[in-house]
């Protein structure tokens, strides 16, 4: 955004497109609108993601709908345009190969960092097999090529002398790369540490690699302060952390001289070790522990790291020899084939990955001190280490079932906003009970419920027209819904556009509150909040206001 209203401005603003389009925009392509700003669209739902708080943080406030309301203007040939170019240049190389869509979508956001094409299912498997990581460009990806290029620099026998071509040569091409697979945190993460680990090298400085992580995190929020709320962010730099901390334990197991034996040792224990410890991390935000993630990275990691380097391989392969890159792509087709083909297979285990578990920020911090005890005897045995591991273990007892305690003392019904169809969930007997007209639409809020729940326990029933609760009496009113008129409710629940005289049904029952659900047409809402504030009765829409609480 450069003007709004013939004022200079500057700052990033949401555009959402209609479907119906065929023009896609183009990168560094200047649009004209005319158009309001509209905040952004906050959860109307307790326990859900907000989308408009994740986008606060990257500071992006208002959102704008756009259909035919706007005109484009020439493209402005910057740096990003130029990125782009590049970018889509590396990609079209590929089309002599004729992949299937699945592979080239693949190799899109695996070597490209482009996401948006990859399908739902793909990405559904990748996460139920615990290696979604695969598919975000990360640590790993620019190891491999850092580490290809040091192997280069060694054949073409580049000294001591050339150390600065070397250290330019370095730079341009990892933020390069960095820039062509758009930036994400990750990836300038990574770009960023192996950055300073080769100025280190270059200057004769030790390159202790916990110096190389401080600093590149402190430049990376000196200019991307949001950064620290990415949770790829969170996530790539804990991995990292953490595989180079237990080093020491990983070389312990090298007990023959087998190098097979040892590559599926430290495979094994860098799998193990990374999982186990972004476990909390991974609990807070997703809510669900795949356990074969171990049998996947099995396979997953070793195939992965050849198809990366197949892909460069590939890739240069197809400016200077494309005869011979279309002989090697029907391999690398197959290698991506067969991968997708195990993490489909592994994810059809659905009964092996753990889902809704609850998990809040006590726990997660509880967690971290029973893992860093832990670790700290295993790197030393001692009375106090083992006596903080108990003292660690205990706290997390205690946090659970406060939090336990404290989420069965909140004895308050929800009257939720879902267009799908009426969903109300009331606590009885530190039991759940959830009524709802269709569980299987609704299903993503049962979830919701389910993750928060510590005591395990919900239960799914049929939507009924009365209730009680806490003293709280409630009517439920639909088209084919009766009531009794000598009922004097508290609350009054209007669902599904009730064909009702609303004005008659106040008169008869006198309600304290009325309450439209996300179920009932606007224009129907609409006449009936105007008919409760003629009888100065207090009318709760759903829709607008968020879900209802019942005390």
């Amino acid at each position: 955004m450069t003007e709004v209203e013939q004022q200079k401005a500057r700052g990033t603003i949401l555009i959402y497109q209609n479907k119906k389009e065929n023009n896609a925009f183009k990168i560094s392509e200047k649009i004209l609108l005319y158009e309001n700003f509209i905040d952004l669209f906050h959860s109307k739902n307790p326990y859900e993601f907000s989308y408009a708080n994740y986008l606060n943080k990257q500071h992006v406030y208002n959102q704008i709908f756009i259909n035919s309301n706007y005109k484009t203007e020439n493209i402005t040939f910057d740096f990003n345009f130029y990125v782009d170019k590049l970018r889509q240049t590396l990609i079209n190389s590929f089309n002599i190969h004729d992949f299937d869509n699945e592979s080239q979508n693949f190799i899109n956001a695996f070597l490209f960092g482009q996401r948006q094409d990859v399908s739902a299912e793909m990405n559904e498997n990748y996460t139920q097999a615990g290696v979604i990581h695969i598919l975000a460009i990360s640590g790993l990806h620019i190891a491999i090529l850092y580490g290809m290029l040091l192997y280069l620099f060694k054949a073409m026998q580049l000294g001591y002398k050339s150390r600065y071509t070397k250290l330019i040569i370095t730079l341009l091409f990892l933020w390069t790369f960095a820039f062509i697979t758009g930036l994400s945190a990750s990836v300038v993460r990574s770009v960023t540490m192996f950055s300073i680990i080769a100025v280190a090298l270059t200057f004769d400085r030790n390159q202790n690699i916990y110096n190389a992580m401080a600093i590149s995190v402190l430049i990376i929020l000196l200019f991307k302060p949001n950064f620290i709320f990415d949770v790829g962010f969170q996530l790539s730099y804990l991995s990292v952390f953490i595989i180079i901390i237990c080093n020491p334990l990983y070389k312990k197991l090298h007990f023959t001289k087998y190098k097979i034996v040892h590559f599926i040792a430290d495979l094994v224990s860098i799998s193990l070790c990374a999982q186990l410890f972004l476990l909390p991390v991974l609990l807070y935000y997703f809510h669900q522990f795949p356990t074969l993630f171990l049998v996947a990275n099995l396979i997953v990691i070793p195939l992965s790291n050849i198809i990366l380097y197949a892909l460069i391989f590939v890739l240069l392969l197809n400016f200077i020899m494309p005869a011979f890159a279309i002989k090697i792509g029907k391999v690398l087709s197959y290698l991506i084939q067969k991968l997708n083909e195990y993490i489909e297979w592994i994810a059809s285990f659905k009964e092996f990955t753990i889902q809704n578990i609850p998990f809040n920020e006590l726990l997660l911090l509880s967690s971290y001190f029973v893992i860093i005890s832990i670790l700290l005897v295993l790197f030393k045995i001692n009375y106090k280490r083992i006596q903080m591991v108990l003292i660690s273990i205990f706290i997390f007892q205690f946090t659970y079932f406060y939090s336990d305690i404290s989420q069965n003392s909140d004895r308050s019904g929800i009257i939720w906003n879902s267009r799908a169809s009426t969903f109300i969930s009331l606590k009885i007997n530190d039991k759940t009970e959830i009524f709802t007209s269709d569980s299987i639409k609704n299903e993503r809020l049962s979830n919701s419920i389910r993750q928060q729940n510590f005591s395990g326990i919900v239960r799914i029933n049929p939507i009924k027209n009365y209730y009680l609760h806490n003293e709280t009496k409630i009517l439920v009113l639909d088209t084919i819904l009766h009531y009794q008129s000598t009922i004097k409710p508290d609350v009054i629940v209007l669902i599904n556009s009730a064909k009702i005289n609303l004005e008659r049904v106040l008169q008869q029952t006198k309600p304290k509150a009325v309450i439209a659900d996300g179920s009932n047409f606007k224009n129907v809402v609409a006449k009936w909040e105007a008919t409760c504030k003629q009888k100065n009765i207090p009318f709760h829409n759903t829709n607008e206001m968020g879900y209802y609480i019942i005390d």
